[in-house]
């Protein structure tokens, strides 16, 4: 009877757990308690007020947007940075920093720091398994070393992929990238070069060319990277840079590298 009476007086799980963002049930709320008609309705309403609230803030943008870096603004010039701002005030949005990031953007070239706010890697230093997240420069260098050779091996044994080397050459051509060059060339040209592995992604209307950072570490290593494929008007310092992973794979997809 005891352990019934302590049941019955338990109180729902739902009644003391953790519960939604009261924005999220007022949204949930509004879903189900609204004709579609009605939803409708109001979603036009909040827009044209955030239109015309945007409107009003066009001069103080112009103003905030007047210092901001030529780089940056080819990507964030277009954004309403005061309208976004309001925006998160008013939805009570967690990064706070998230406008300051848009406005004076991320370094690309040279030290590359893990900066707060929406940029920064939510993730703790190890993993689940205890292995490290964030490895030192050194360490990166040693592991794309010895990993170098299977990682050839392996684009040999996948045959040549006329699609990559096409489209990377497109890239060449645009001035995102250099090359193409052989492997030697690489390595006398960098003190420690990250060779990786570039493969097709076929979607619906084009073929996306991507580069294996996970499997040569380079998404562990978050300082001292200088990302020259990234940036062809800076030159690499062989002192102070690795080779890119665009550059490294584009380069393995020569034909004579093929076997």
């Amino acid at each position: 009877m005891d352990h019934l009476k302590a049941a019955l007086n338990r109180k729902h799980p739902f009644e003391t757990g953790i519960t939604l963002p009261l924005s999220l049930e007022a949204a949930i709320e509004t879903q189900l308690s609204l004709t579609p008609d009605e939803i409708i309705r109001r979603r036009k309403l909040t827009m044209k007020a955030i239109k015309k609230r945007a409107v009003a803030l066009e001069s103080a943008t112009t103003t905030s947007q007047a210092p901001i870096h030529s780089d940056v603004a080819k990507i964030a010039g277009n954004l309403n940075l005061d309208l976004l701002e309001e925006l998160i005030d008013l939805t009570d949005y967690p990064d706070r920093a998230l406008v300051e990031d848009l406005r004076n953007g991320m370094p690309v070239v040279g030290h590359m720091t893990v900066a707060p706010g929406v940029f920064a890697p939510p993730r703790p230093p190890t993993d689940s398994d205890g292995k490290e997240k964030v490895i030192s420069l050194d360490e990166l260098h040693r592991r794309a070393r010895s990993a170098r050779a299977s990682i050839i091996n392996s684009i040999c044994e996948e045959g040549f992929k006329a699609e990559v080397w096409e489209g990377t050459l497109q890239e060449v051509e645009k001035g995102h990238l250099e090359g193409p060059l052989q492997l030697t060339a690489i390595e006398s040209s960098f003190e420690n070069p990250v060779i990786v592995r570039r493969f097709p992604v076929h979607q619906s209307d084009k073929t996306r060319l991507c580069d294996d950072y996970k499997r040569s570490t380079n998404l562990n290593k978050f300082g001292d990277v200088l990302w020259a494929a990234r940036n062809p008007t800076h030159p690499p310092d062989p002192d102070r840079c690795m080779e890119t992973s665009e550059q490294g794979c584009r380069r393995l997809q020569f034909p004579d590298l093929q076997g």
